[in-house]
């Protein structure tokens, strides 16, 4: 028998109706067709966002050259992309092609924007789980 806890996450992951229903930073519909409409791998999708986001981000502040900025980048943009985080993932596209030094102005910018925009995200995921178990 299906909870209404999970009932509710199925609704706010978007499984239930299949689109973006929240229009926030995440497309719920295509996290949903990304998982098959399995609710617990959502959960876990999402979760491994929330934790990976802050690692790599980590990471991408403490890049000391071009390659390790550009990898650090690159990931976010895959993680991104992988739970339909549009504006995330053009963010994290612009901040891969940056050249130049890691240290410039413009980098230290593309951070500040991609830090925000992972907050968001993260802040709209923790909305979900919220929603659903409270």
């Amino acid at each position: 028998m299906v909870r209404a806890q999970e009932i509710e996450m199925d609704r706010e992951v978007g499984r239930v109706g299949g689109n973006r229903r929240h229009g926030g930073p995440v497309d719920l519909g295509h996290l949903a067709r990304q998982s098959l409409g399995d609710n617990q791998l959502q959960r876990e999708i999402l979760n491994l966002f929330l934790v990976q986001s802050q690692v790599y981000m980590e990471r991408l502040s403490a890049a000391t050259c071009r390659h390790d900025w550009a990898s650090a980048a690159h990931t976010i943009l895959g993680s991104a992309r992988s739970i339909g985080a549009w504006t995330l993932a053009r963010q994290a596209e612009s901040a891969e092609t940056l050249s130049g030094s890691v240290r410039s102005k413009a980098h230290k910018q593309a951070m500040q924007r991609l830090g925000d925009e992972i907050a968001t995200t993260n802040t709209f995921i923790r909305s979900l789980f919220a929603g659903a178990h409270g």
